[in-house]
């Protein structure tokens, strides 16, 4: 099939930016994935993207994981600048992800 590429965050092959708009302290960056369909999803979360750096998880069918990982901001005189912000999410059905900006401690 032809076309425009789009942007979404529900398919088998998408990116997830960390934005650069807090400091790190004891936040980490978290990506939510959502499985909505009726078969076991194999995804793995690249960062950066196409290095072997990776984790790979399997989500039931209907059900949600949160992955957590270290800040890669770095603070600038107040302004926060990216190390390695990108993640790439790739997955063997369509999945759903969420990025959180900000994860402190044990509450969401």
């Amino acid at each position: 099939m032809g076309g425009a590429p789009r942007s979404s965050n529900h398919g088998t092959d998408f990116y997830v930016l960390e934005t650069p708009t807090f400091t790190c302290g004891k936040n980490s960056f978290a990506i939510a994935v959502a499985n909505p369909g009726d078969e076991p999803a194999n995804v793995v979360i690249e960062n950066p993207p196409g290095s072997s750096t990776s984790t790979s998880i399997t989500i039931p069918a209907g059900n949600l994981t949160n992955t957590r990982f270290p800040c890669m901001a770095i603070e600038a005189e107040g302004n926060s600048i990216g190390v390695r912000p990108v993640y790439r999410i790739r997955s063997d059905v369509n999945v759903i992800g969420y990025a959180f900006v900000e994860y402190k401690g044990g509450q969401w």
